[in-house]
């Protein structure tokens, strides 16, 4: 699911078809993070949360890594910002890397050539394709409450209620049906 702010911003993605909600929902602070409990996760005036998790995994690097960019606003409205970096191998700690005492454009100019540097994308273009041997960004949604989470544009009739879900047609031959069907029926293993 896109997570997307308006109809007119052009960072939310290219198949963006949602409207976020007016609750105002913040995105949670890495646990790890020894100054969560003074800052929060940067919104900019566009609604754009910096907060990017990124994966790699390879099987033939036997790698599975993870790589958290947080960019920090102060809760007391003071100028100084903060960048927080976690990072390691899956299911493990890892290390972690605060910055501290930023004025904003430097934490902002950290925050994306950080960004770059793991993903090998500019963050105007987070959505874009993954690059090889690359971090991919893990789209994250901040909806603490399923009733609160992004909905479709035009998916509620005048009544208020959801339309009932239909299967969309299987665009798979049938033989390749019949395959998928051996293979995930549950008699079979």
């Amino acid at each position: 699911m896109k997570r997307c702010i308006d109809d007119e911003d052009i960072n939310a993605g290219p198949q963006c078809t949602m409207h976020k909600r007016s609750r105002v929902v913040k995105a949670p602070i890495d646990e790890l993070c020894p100054v969560k409990d003074s800052f929060d996760v940067y919104e900019d005036s566009n609604g754009t949360v910096l907060d990017a998790s990124l994966s790699l995994s390879s099987i033939e690097g036997n790698n599975n890594k993870y790589y958290y960019i947080q960019l920090l606003a102060p809760k007391d409205g003071s100028a100084q910002y903060a960048l927080w970096t976690h990072w390691g191998r899956v299911g493990e700690t890892g290390q972690k890397k605060l910055e501290q005492n930023l004025v904003l454009e430097t934490a902002m100019s950290s925050f994306s050539k950080k960004f770059k540097d793991k993903t090998g994308l500019i963050w105007d273009q987070r959505y874009g394709v993954p690059k090889a041997n690359k971090y991919t960004l893990i789209e994250k949604s901040y909806n603490d409450d399923p009733d609160d989470a992004v909905e479709e544009i035009g998916t509620r009739s005048e009544e208020g209620k959801a339309p009932e879900d239909k299967p969309s047609a299987c665009m798979l031959s049938p033989k390749l049906q019949d395959l998928v069907r051996f293979l995930f029926n549950a008699h079979n293993m």
